[in-house]
């Protein structure tokens, strides 16, 4: 009669090193998991961000109401700062200022369709860091009576993790990538 035991104890030790061989594969593949995951959500904050600047947009078409918005969805979803806004001392009604924030990784392109309530032109205003490149999409070219907001942020500034740079620096390095989303509404 022979013995079952050798073979156990080879299986045993089989699957030990199946385990060994796929574990690295297995890290791999959960941190860039966890990595897209992030990109994915910071991804969502800004389309958010540029969707409802966009409606404020359309009933406003000013820069700053829209860098309001964005530092609101922003701030609240990631801490962002994009804007800071300054309450004048006074009595009522007065204009509150609101400001750039140096380096802060984002900028904002507000394009209004001609003419506007002011009379102004369908130049782009722009609104945030000088140092992020934002070109706003080239069509659909806007009507007279559209708006439409780009937001853009530069992932090497913002809450993303880098923890697979060091497997492939040329695929999966978020410093030198930007996320651009824009959102195009009528005007109310």
């Amino acid at each position: 009669m022979k013995s079952t035991r050798p073979r156990r104890q080879n299986r045993n030790a089989s699957v030990t090193l199946e385990f060994i061989l796929i574990l690295p594969f297995l890290v791999v593949t959960l941190l860039a998991m966890v990595q897209f995951s992030v990109a994915l959500i910071v991804r969502q904050a800004v389309t958010h961000a540029a969707t409802v600047a966009a409606r404020e947009a359309g009933k406003y078409e000013d820069i700053q109401e829209v860098a309001r918005v964005v530092d609101a969805v922003l701030q609240s979803a990631h801490g962002i700062d994009v804007a800071t806004v300054t309450v004048p001392g006074g009595t009522p009604p007065l204009e509150d200022e609101v400001t750039a924030v140096v380096d802060s990784g984002v900028r904002i392109v507000l394009e209004v369709g001609q003419p506007d309530a002011a009379g102004r032109n369908a130049t782009p205003y722009d609104f945030g860091d000088t140092n992020v490149t934002c070109n706003p999409p080239a069509a659909p070219t806007l009507q007279s009576d559209e708006v439409r907001v780009t937001v853009c942020i530069d992932l090497g500034r913002r809450p993303m993790c880098s923890w697979l740079y060091s497997f492939s620096p040329d695929y999966v390095n978020f410093s030198n990538r930007c996320f651009s989303v824009s959102a195009l509404v009528k005007k109310e």
